[in-house]
């Protein structure tokens, strides 16, 4: 299966024999489910196994039913379907009808009202056992509803409303680099300040609030680079400084990886960036740059124990890292003889798209 459609995440006290491994870490002492852990597991594995997991096309307004009985559930749709932490647009109204008061006739009533037959495969069931009353579902179901996969955006020291000259660091996993910037990453951290997908972090970004912005081995894992970088040019201000560390494409290791969906080169940002910096010049295909690269450094390295191997390379890196002539030199004629690690690039963020 490499592509899943569904209304939501369904979320439960109990775990089949297939996902009892997952018991001990999403239930509390009071033996009640926590949600959020169950949707960080969730997301672990469509990361991992990289299906395509996105909300059915439905249409507002969205009805929840609050079931008291399991056949009320079975009744009021074909499946039990829950989701949490997912942002819910505002476009989208959500109606909660208890069924416990209603019965399974005000269910027909409703559908006939709405004047749909498809309306019973678009409804979310919610067990008011966990919830408790038709009130607080209305607070707790967050549904997504837009044409694109949206995952949860967690701010958990209230970053969000706080980015006037703000540093940003994108994908900084368990180790920030840069300790004053906020860290962004899709898992949990205990140095990460928003928890969720890069794409829709900055999509909530002032547009010109941030004036730097530090990635570290992030670029080659995310699935549409032009649009990252559309995003980067949004929010960032005029002068500010974006830095990138991607691996180099002779480095061996990065085809062990099979979450890296991008080759980096010297050139790689040529094309998403005004390049004045080398002689050979590439295509923009119709792109308009709103970054000038002001610097591509080869970085050349061995990891632990590998020490000898270390120093040795830092000495290739010095020689290539020369100037303009040595690097691309090395990169048409040595890359396959001296393998690099990564490259380290800086742009500086432009008044205006730029000339190409």
């Amino acid at each position: 299966m490499r592509q899943v459609r569904s209304l939501g995440i369904d979320g439960g006290n109990s775990y089949s024999a297939q996902f009892q491994d997952l018991s001990a870490k999403t239930l509390l002492a009071n033996q009640r489910t926590t949600f959020d852990i169950q949707f960080s597991e969730i997301a672990k594995i469509l990361m991992r196994t990289r299906i395509d997991c996105a909300p059915l096309d439905v249409q507002s307004p969205v009805r929840v039913y609050v079931a008291a009985t399991e056949a009320q559930m079975l009744a009021a749709g074909e499946s039990r379907t829950i989701i949490l932490l997912v942002a819910q647009p505002a476009a989208v109204r959500i109606q909660a009808l208890h069924l416990a008061q209603r019965g399974h006739a005000g269910l027909v009533d409703a559908q006939r009202r709405d004047g749909s037959a498809g309306c019973q495969r678009r409804c979310l069931n919610v067990d008011c056992e966990t919830f408790g009353d038709t009130a607080r579902v209305c607070s707790a179901v967050r549904l997504s509803l837009h044409q694109q996969t949206e995952m949860a955006i967690v701010d958990k020291r209230d970053c969000l409303t706080h980015l006037q000259d703000a540093t940003l660091e994108l994908g900084c996993g368990s180790r920030k680099r840069h300790p004053d910037a906020i860290g962004i990453d899709a898992l949990d951290h205990e140095c990460v300040d928003i928890v969720g997908d890069v794409y829709e972090v900055l999509a909530r970004v002032p547009t010109a609030s941030v004036k730097s912005v530090y990635s570290y081995h992030l670029f080659e894992h995310v699935c549409d680079l032009p649009k990252l970088m559309s995003l980067l040019e949004r929010v960032m201000q005029p002068g500010g400084i974006l830095q990138v560390v991607v691996p180099h494409f002779s480095n061996p290791y990065y085809y062990s990886d099979y979450t890296r969906r991008h080759f980096f080169g010297l050139y790689s940002f040529s094309y998403l960036a005004c390049d004045r910096l080398h002689r050979r010049k590439v295509p923009a295909y119709g792109r308009e740059a709103g970054f000038e690269l002001s610097q591509a450094e080869l970085i050349f390295k061995a990891s632990p124990p590998f020490y000898f191997r270390h120093v040795f390379k830092k000495m290739l890196q010095a020689v290539f890292n020369l100037n303009r002539y040595t690097r691309e030199l090395y990169e048409e004629n040595f890359c396959h003889v001296f393998p690099c690690y990564e490259v380290r690039f800086e742009m500086r963020r432009h008044n205006r798209a730029a000339p190409r």
